[in-house]
């Protein structure tokens, strides 16, 4: 394997729209022998960063090109440390700058991120000239070394924002490039683009004090059910104890360079104490350990998604572990199959008023036992999930409700509110002629959070449930979810904080949902070709609340 630089100047570049010209600049890790292999390749794009910094420690924004004292802080080197080990089993790894857009981004009005696709787009028009014609920076050395056919984009916080506007550049230039996967950590959201027909993966970080919102839960969210035959999965995994910033070296306080910082002290600085975002807190990710992981999965999903490595699969849809050299981290997978027969089978999305009438499987829906069920979280600011103390500003505590973008409040996603007083209350689908046979599936699926506004919850830290399927012939199997280590459970303690006004103290949590899946091999002495019932039964505690959607049947 072997590491190479490209720059072709600090204002080598205007993208179309944007009020700047901006840098083509590059590191390549690849392996030795790459030329006439035709390899897969991945592009790295990371975020919006202070682009230039001094001897001094001094870092600044506002401007491109640097002038002195000023020089470019080298932000698209902070993730060789994945792209050397990606490189190493066989993929060409280009990792692209992006401080031109980082210090005008603001004055464009979708916030660079269509520049930032743009510069993704012909960076790889660079590559496929100097392939085909062994030209370019690196003469022959590259020549026929990359499959356009197989390229994936890994993006990092306003840059995964920034490979998702790619794939509608190169869709509008008619597809020059099989772009076959996209990962995003801690993405913005900004846009609230859509992906379809493309795998995407995306990590969320618990102690992420850039984006406290986690907004891109929204890609996960918005894509679930946007296309019907998708058949492209969606990934999300939330790493327990990761920062925003630590994914990237040149940002991380170890580097030395400017601007670098863990930005979690941004919380600290707000009045937070404790939980398990504190440094000590045995939860907290060091550095090491943070790029520990995110190299565990950026190999993991382009193997996976671009070389067919099926050994994979499990640890992006939940079943296995983390490898050993990242073993120490706490994740919570959430997988969305694609919509193909045999893959995934909805029985209800629980999004809307209507999936409380009929379900996706075309059956009758039963809520029996709970107080005044209904949906929160995706339409407004008004209607909000979590109560009491947690509707105060500027805790945004609820990833997957409604947005504040500027002057716009997009829509986020519906959960439907279950709440009980007594045990026994249950939800209850039934399956029509036609998506009966479950046999075919791995795994029953929801995503689940339990509601920790809620006096009811006020002593619990989980919420067993029973699932029952019932057959043809009247026969019922019944599997407590704790038998899986699947309660839905209430989310980490994050930190606390205090109303400077009242004194009082303020458990800080996010209603974070996770998927509880249970194998439908559990589910014994019944047909499994032909289910006529899906029931969740809350009696696992003497009342509850708790969030739900996505009831489905998974490969």
């Amino acid at each position: 394997m072997r590491s190479q630089t490209y720059d072709l100047g600090d204002t080598a570049f205007q993208p179309d729209g944007f009020p700047g010209k901006v840098e083509l600049r590059g590191v390549v890790h690849a392996p030795r022998n790459a030329r006439g292999q035709r390899l897969p390749a991945v592009l790295f794009l990371h975020g919006r960063h202070e682009a230039c910094g001094a001897a001094d420690g001094e870092a600044t924004y506002g401007q491109w090109p640097c002038r002195k004292p000023f020089t470019a802080i080298p932000s698209y080197r902070g993730y060789d440390y994945a792209g050397k080990l990606l490189a190493s089993h066989g993929y060409v790894v280009i990792s692209i700058s992006a401080d031109g857009i980082g210090a005008a981004d603001h004055a464009d009005a979708t916030f660079g991120q269509t520049a930032r696709g743009r510069l993704i787009q012909k960076h790889l028009d660079l590559w496929k000239q100097w392939t085909s014609h062994g030209d370019g920076p690196f003469g022959t050395e590259f020549q026929d070394a990359i499959d356009f056919r197989r390229i994936g984009t890994m993006g990092h916080s306003r840059g995964g924002e920034g490979i998702v506007s790619q794939l509608k550049v190169n869709a509008a230039a008619g597809s020059p490039y099989g772009i076959q996967a996209v990962l995003a950590l801690a993405p913005t959201d900004f846009l609230r683009q859509v992906v379809t027909g493309v795998p995407m993966g995306v990590l969320l970080s618990m102690c992420d004090a850039d984006q406290p919102d986690l907004q891109g839960v929204h890609y996960y969210d918005d894509a679930s059910y946007a296309e019907r035959g998708d058949p492209a999965p969606k990934y999300q995994v939330a790493i327990a104890g990761a920062n925003h910033y630590f994914y990237n070296t040149a940002w991380s306080p170890d580097s030395g360079e400017p601007g670098a910082m863990d930005d979690w002290d941004r919380a600290v600085k707000m009045g937070g104490k404790g939980g398990a975002c504190a440094s000590g807190s045995g939860e907290r990710l060091t550095q090491k350990q943070q790029q520990a992981v995110a190299a565990s999965y950026i190999t993991s999903f382009f193997r996976l998604q671009l070389g067919g490595e099926s050994q994979f699969a499990g640890l992006w849809e939940g079943r296995d572990a983390l490898p050993s050299s990242a073993s120490f981290a706490k994740v919570s997978t959430t997988f969305h199959a694609p919509d193909r027969p045999g893959k995934r089978l909805d029985i209800n999305r629980l999004r809307s008023d209507d999936d409380l009438r009929r379900n996706a499987a075309g059956g009758g829906v039963t809520l029996e036992g709970f107080s005044d069920p209904g949906f929160c979280g995706g339409e407004s600011h008004a209607k909000r999930c979590l109560g009491g103390d947690y509707t105060k500003e500027p805790y945004r505590l609820e990833p997957h409700g409604y947005m504040q973008i500027l002057d716009t409040e997009p829509p986020g996603t519906n959960l439907l509110q279950l709440r009980w007083d007594r045990p026994g209350a249950f939800l209850r689908n039934e399956l029509s002629e036609g998506s009966r046979d479950v046999a075919p599936y791995r795994n029953l699926t929801f995503r689940s959070v339990v509601d920790f506004s809620d006096p009811r919850n006020a002593d619990a830290t989980r919420i067993p449930l029973r699932v029952v399927l019932a057959d043809s012939k009247g026969r019922q199997a019944s599997v407590r979810t704790t038998g899986y280590g699947q309660d839905p459970t209430v989310p980490d303690l994050l930190t606390t904080v205090t109303d400077p006004k009242s004194h009082s103290t303020l458990p800080i949590r996010r209603l974070l949902l996770s998927q509880v899946r249970i194998p439908v091999q559990a589910f014994r002495s019944i047909d499994l070709g032909d289910i006529r019932s899906v029931t969740v039964v809350c009696d696992g505690t003497e009342r509850g609340a708790l969030d739900i959607t996505d009831l489905s049947f998974s490969e």
